[in-house]
Formats: structure tokens, C-alpha cells, sequence
């Protein structure tokens, strides 16, 4: 048996693997097929989204791309491809922990699980799997649905929680993985059914990728304060909760945190340069979930863009209104940092829990600017805006994502856009591995 698993391992490592994707929104998950190392192609991407498959069809042009319901797919439709790998990454809301959690009972898993109803009938099944999900599926009847369909088809599989922080990207995105390959497959490493945090050893810029040298496992986890902000955003947008209601609740947020407050953080995460999540992430969850030495991480000015004019920063600067009333529950770091909190599909527009912002004149007296001492609110204004606080743009959000530098989106797309797209998006040098791992 384990010869006939190297030779099998062999024959797929000369074959140009044909990858369907499904929900395929902007393309992440191909610019990962395409990053991977291996020889791969997609060949057709399924998504609903108009906004997204416009983005999609201009930068993939040669891709089929079909905007269709997968809950009308038959197993016809699916052995049409007669691909080599699925990957796929459904809707998360029905996982989010603050939502409804309606699990298998909301109807955004339908398709799904129409997807694995119809892999079980297939006479010819994919040889690799790949879903991606927030943390929140692994506990879900959906994973189990998953777990009974894959062991059913006889593949083999392991599940990882990881982010992006963990191989030295400074952004943190904890996400769900389950990668599957038929036997008699196996994978390199061996970790039975449990479901671990994967290290690898991997490039740290775009457009990089090597194999792996190295793999440690650990059981270390999101903060359940980061996830439940993460969540949060899913919630306030999915009950179509407008703006005012979203500035009462940051103002009971302010509330609850003083100036004083809000300095001594600022100060305690420069101690310990953590990378400026300090309110989200205790000092403990940080050792476990990164990386480990500063030094093996990136610094966030490695992903800003330099060609950014200072007439296109002040587009970015955050409005005065906004920066006096909510500037105590903004995640504020610098190009020194390596962190940056997860950005969500509201970043720019809802102020708290949806990314970091950034500080870009370091000369200004911060200890001034968040001072408990009495001052006019026009006193206070002026020495906020002195730090110059501005949001990521949408580039710089994909560079922290590692989509390549050719990823563009059409001229339509407006930058309210962009933000939900990629808030909805995946780490693709963190994918890329993974796929290089499920395949190797």
C-alpha cells in the first residue's frame, strides 16, 4: 500500500491538476491555485455575487466563470468538470457566533451541502478538497456533515485553524481549513482527525512561494474577544442596522474606556510590540498565535503603497467627526508594527472591531493627543489630527492579503466595494501552502 501511494503522489506531482472553485468571489482562492507551486488550472469558478464575479472576469478573463445557484447543480453538473480538485469557501455567516448560528439550519448552507450530496454520488470524485471557514465551522453540523461525506468517499483529511500571524504576515484572520485527498493518498504529516494550528515555514512577501520545510503543530487559538468583533460586523450588517444605530453603540463602547485608558494600552503594546490588537488579544494568546521573534515577522510599512500621493492619502485621513467621537475604539498602528486586526467587509465604514488604522506622523506627541487632562474639543481635534490617522487602502488591505501586484478591479468598482470584497476575502499565500501541503 505505501508503494502505491508514492507512485500515486508521483503520477499527480507530473499531472496538471484541473481546479474547480467554487464561491469563488474575487479570485482568492485562484490566485492561490496559481501561487501554489504545483501544476494546476482552473478551469471553472461558480459564484452568485455580481459585484464579485466582475472582479473575478478582470482578472481571470479565461476562467469559466458561471454565476449560478450551486443549489441547482446535479451530480451531472459536477462530474461535467471532471476536475481533480474542488475547492470552495461558503458563506460564514451561518457560524458566527453572535448571529443566529443557524448551522445546517440556515438556508446558506444549502448549497454546500448540495455540493457534498452530489460528491458522494459521483462515479468520478475529485482526488483533493479544500474548504475554507471562520472559526466557528469546526464545531458546526455542517463540519460534521463534511466530516461523514469525506470518510464516506474515501478520503483522508486533516482540519487546521490558522492565521495569517502565524507565518509572519502581519495581519490576523483566523480561518478554518479542511484539506482532503482520496486514498490511497496520504499526507506528509500526521496528525489523525484533531483539529490543530499548523506552522509552516513560508515567504512573508507576495508573489512568493517555496515548499515547506518545516511543520509544528499546536493547539493554540483565536481570542474569543477578536472573534466576537470579527462577528459582530457579520451580525449589525446582516439585521440591517444603519449607521445611527452603529454610532449609539460605539458611544457606549467610548463610554466604558477613558482617555487615560485608551494612552496606557497604547503604551503597554509598545512594551511589548505586539502589534497594537492589545484590547483584543491578551499578551498569552499573542506568544501563542504568532510567530514567535519579532524579527520573523513582517513590519506593516512592507505592505503600503508607495506609489500613494499625498492628494490620494488624504482620501484615506479619518474624518474629523469621526476621529473625536470613536478615535478610543480604533486599533491605531504604525509602519514599525507587525500586526494589523482583521479587516472586515465594513472597514471605513463602521468604526469598531472592522481593522486597524494607521498612524502616519510618527513626530506627533501621542501622550498629548490622548491626554485625560480638560481641554476644548477643538484642542483635542487638532492634536488627533496632528497623528494623521488614516485608513488602509484597498491595495494595501490586498497586499496584506497577498493578492499578487497584478490583481486589479474593474473601473466601476467603487471603493466601498472593494472594502466588502475584500473583507470577505482569504490569505493567498497562507492557501497557497496549504494547497502545495494537500498535493505534495
Amino acid at each position: 500500500m505505501e508503494a502505491s501511494s508514492e507512485q500515486s503522489d508521483r503520477d499527480q506531482e507530473t499531472k496538471n491538476l484541473r481546479v474547480v472553485e467554487f464561491f469563488s468571489g474575487v479570485g482568492g482562492l485562484h490566485c492561490a491555485v496559481k501561487a501554489c507551486g504545483v501544476p494546476c488550472t482552473v478551469v471553472a469558478a461558480v459564484e452568485i455575487n455580481t459585484v464579485a464575479n466582475a472582479v473575478y472576469q478582470h482578472n481571470f478573463p479565461e476562467v469559466d466563470l458561471m454565476q449560478r445557484n450551486l443549489e441547482g447543480f446535479t451530480v451531472d453538473d459536477f462530474a461535467s468538470f471532471d476536475a481533480d480538485m474542488f475547492v470552495m469557501s461558503p458563506p460564514c455567516q451561518p457560524f458566527t457566533r453572535v448571529g443566529l448560528k443557524g448551522d445546517k439550519n440556515d438556508a446558506r448552507t444549502n448549497a454546500f451541502f448540495n455540493i457534498m450530496r452530489n460528491l458522494a454520488e459521483m462515479a468520478k470524485k475529485p482526488t483533493y478538497l479544500l474548504v475554507e471557514n471562520v472559526k466557528g465551522f469546526d464545531t458546526s453540523e455542517t463540519r460534521n456533515f463534511l466530516v461523514e461525506t469525506l470518510q464516506k468517499c474515501n478520503y483522508v483529511f486533516q482540519e487546521f485553524l490558522l492565521s495569517p500571524m502565524n507565518i509572519g504576515i502581519p495581519n490576523q484572520r483566523v480561518r478554518y481549513f479542511m484539506l482532503a485527498k482520496q486514498r490511497p493518498l496520504q499526507f506528509k504529516e500526521e496528525h489523525g482527525t484533531q483539529l490543530v494550528q499548523h506552522r509552516v515555514n513560508m515567504p512573508l512577501m507576495p508573489n512568493e512561494i517555496k515548499e515547506t520545510s518545516r511543520l509544528v503543530c499546536d493547539n493554540s487559538m483565536v481570542s474569543s474577544q477578536e472573534q466576537t468583533n470579527m462577528e459582530l460586523t457579520e451580525s449589525r450588517e446582516r439585521t440591517g442596522q444603519d449607521e445611527s444605530s452603529m454610532v449609539s453603540l460605539n458611544e457606549q463602547s467610548i463610554e466604558r474606556k477613558t482617555d487615560e485608558q485608551h494612552l496606557n494600552e497604547k503604551e503597554r503594546t509598545d512594551n511589548v510590540k505586539s502589534g497594537s490588537c492589545e484590547d483584543m488579544v491578551s499578551s498569552s494568546e499573542q506568544n501563542e498565535q504568532e510567530t514567535g521573534e519579532d524579527d520573523e515577522r513582517r513590519k506593516i510599512g512592507d505592505y503600503l503603497q508607495a506609489d500613494l500621493s499625498e492628494e490620494s492619502m488624504a482620501e484615506y485621513l479619518i474624518p474629523d467627526r469621526i476621529l473625536l467621537k470613536y478615535v478610543n475604539v480604533m486599533d491605531i498602528v504604525t509602519v514599525e508594527d507587525t500586526k494589523t486586526c482583521c479587516f472586515t467587509k465594513a472597514y471605513a465604514y463602521y468604526v469598531e472591531g472592522t481593522g486597524s488604522v494607521l498612524r502616519t506622523d510618527l513626530s506627533a506627541d501621542m501622550s498629548s493627543a490622548f491626554s485625560s487632562g480638560s481641554c476644548s474639543d477643538d484642542e483635542r481635534l487638532e492634536r488627533l489630527k496632528a497623528l494623521r490617522l488614516r485608513y488602509f487602502s484597498p491595495r494595501e488591505v490586498a497586499n496584506l492579503h497577498h493578492f499578487p501586484q497584478d490583481f486589479g478591479f474593474p473601473d466601476c468598482s467603487t471603493k466601498k466595494q472593494k472594502y466588502r470584497l475584500l473583507g470577505n476575502s482569504l490569505n493567498v499565500t497562507l492557501l497557497a501552502q496549504l494547497i502545495s501541503y494537500m498535493v505534495a
